[in-house]
């Protein structure tokens, strides 16, 4: 049985996916979203905190999400925490980022241009 690993971000694309496929036939889209938090500081002043994460989706998802997301647009993922973990020169490095498993789009700002759908 799988323990509990889940997480729901939403905040705005900064730039468009990125695609890669490391396999013939599996495509993977990377993208980062800003996530924004305001808080009042002790002494009354409004503090705004920005949070960046990396996010990854695979196949039909990483279709759909490189012609739907440009830099601003509003997402809400739902998704898994995902680590990787390595060795290199004798130091250890780790990742961690999210393994979107479903996209919900908002609406596109109106500054933002239409762009052409991408080729495959």
């Amino acid at each position: 049985m799988n323990q509990l690993n889940q997480i729901i971000l939403e905040g705005n694309a900064v730039k468009k996916p990125t695609v890669k496929e490391p396999i013939p036939g599996f495509r993977v889209a990377s993208f980062t979203i800003g996530v924004n938090h305001y808080y009042e500081s002790n002494n009354g002043d409004s503090i705004e905190e920005v949070s960046y994460f990396d996010i990854e989706c695979y196949n039909q998802m990483a279709d759909r999400a490189v012609k739907k997301i440009c830099k601003g647009r509003g997402i809400r993922i739902v998704g898994r925490l995902k680590q990787n973990r390595w060795k290199d020169n004798d130091e250890y490095h780790s990742r961690v980022f999210i393994i979107a498993e479903h996209i919900e789009y908002k609406p596109k700002p109106a500054q933002i241009p239409v762009e052409e759908e991408p080729q495959f």
